[in-house]
């Protein structure tokens, strides 16, 4: 997404983090200011046609149950090393869901 939709994004929902696709940095809010992330120096400027990435946070697979219950769109990354990710409401799991529940870390697609 470029620049004006992750200040969008970041408007309405200031919890969210966004990695710059061309260096990586990352940028959040803190008390409504957007910084890049861990400097708390104030983001100089931001070029509008940069391609931004939203960084998903894992959530308890309690709180994965319930997006489902709602309609959302849940994904779960069993193997971290192996980068195989078990996406429900998309696709069935290759894996037991025991092993998903155990091991995996459960994220909701925004």
């Amino acid at each position: 997404m470029q620049t004006w939709e992750m200040v969008k994004k970041l408007a309405e929902n200031p919890k969210l983090r966004f990695k710059s696709k061309k260096d990586g940095s990352i940028i959040s809010l803190y008390k409504d200011i957007m910084f890049w992330d861990g400097d708390l120096s104030l983001v100089p400027e931001l070029n509008v046609f940069e391609e931004w990435e939203l960084i998903s946070e894992p959530v308890p697979v309690w709180e994965a149950v319930k997006a489902i219950c709602e309609g959302k769109i849940i994904y779960c990354e069993c193997f971290k090393e192996s980068g195989k990710v078990c996406r429900f409401n998309e696709q069935l799991c290759p894996l037991p869901l025991v092993g998903c529940i155990t091991s995996g870390k459960w994220f909701i697609k925004i």
